[in-house]
């Protein structure tokens, strides 16, 4: 009997803990475009678009064009004042120093209800993405789950 109690006890207290990590609220995606990808190449800014930037000023590990009809709420994209010039420095310097295994790809930043929020550039696979009201978004911090990025990153922060 007193281990039948401790079961349940500890099966309660593990579906508790889990239920404190789903995802509340309405969330989005972010899907791959290779238009998106030669768009930022092209080193020309879309001026309809609010962009930011994750990592360092020179070589942003992440950036990130919100649509100016949408909010981006963060404490962890830095926004910036995008001209051609600083788009294609940025360009510049993440290809100085490519990694094969683990290149950079362009997207589409995806709402809830699939509507186009805006663009992203990165060599980070994840995110969350969440609305906090009909034009207010939060983009977490990019990450990879797994495989070769997710060692080069270790590298990196040696």
């Amino acid at each position: 009997m007193r281990r039948i109690v401790i079961t349940v006890a500890v099966a309660l207290a593990a579906g508790l803990l889990l239920a404190g990590c789903v995802e509340t609220g309405p969330v989005g995606r972010w899907v791959r475009s290779p238009e998106v990808e030669r768009q930022f190449r092209s080193g020309r800014p879309l001026r309809d678009h609010t962009y930011y930037y994750y990592g360092e000023a020179v070589a942003p590990d992440a950036i990130l064009a919100i649509d100016n009809r949408y909010h981006l709420r963060t404490k962890v994209w830095s926004r910036v004042a995008i001209t051609d010039k600083m788009l294609a420095d940025w360009m510049y310097w993440i290809n100085t120093e490519p990694v094969f295994a683990c290149p950079y790809y362009g997207g589409i930043l995806l709402g809830p209800e699939d509507q186009q929020i805006g663009v992203w550039y990165t060599r980070k696979q994840r995110t969350t993405i969440r609305m906090l009201d009909p034009v207010t978004v939060q983009v977490y911090m990019p990450y990879n789950a797994r495989g070769p990025c997710t060692e080069t990153e270790r590298f990196d922060d040696r």
